[in-house]
C-alpha cells in the first residue's frame, strides 16, 4: 500500500476529527429537536436541550479517550417524551378538527 503524501494528516487524527464532526452534527440534531418540542411545551424543549448537551459532552470526552460507548437512555427518553406529549395533545387536536368540520358541540 502506498504511503500518504507528505503533509497529509495521519489516519487516526483524521478519524478522530471525523468523529468530533459527527458528534457536533448529533448535537445540532438535538437542538433542532428541542426547538420543535418547544412548540409543544417549553419544558420538553429544555429537557431535550439538557439531554442533548449531556450526550454531546459525554461523547466528546469518550472520543478523546478512544473509548466511545453508544448511549440508549437519551434516545429512549426523548422518544417517550415525544410520544407522551403527542398523545396528550391528540384529543385536543381531534376536538378542534371536529369543531371546524361542524361535528362538535355548538358554543
Amino acid at each position: 500500500m502506498a504511503s500518504p503524501p507528505p503533509g497529509a494528516p495521519d489516519s487516526s487524527r483524521t478519524a478522530r476529527a471525523r468523529e468530533h464532526l459527527a458528534n457536533e452534527r448529533t448535537l445540532f440534531a438535538w437542538i433542532r429537536t428541542a426547538l420543535a418540542l418547544m412548540g409543544l411545551g417549553f419544558g420538553a424543549g429544555i429537557l431535550a436541550t439538557a439531554v442533548g448537551m449531556r450526550r454531546f459532552l459525554r461523547a466528546r470526552a469518550q472520543i478523546e479517550e478512544a473509548r466511545f460507548v453508544p448511549e440508549l437512555f437519551g434516545d429512549v427518553l426523548i422518544a417517550a417524551v415525544t410520544i407522551a406529549v403527542g398523545a396528550g395533545r391528540l384529543p385536543g387536536a381531534v376536538a378542534v378538527r371536529d369543531r371546524h368540520q361542524g361535528r362538535g358541540a355548538q358554543a
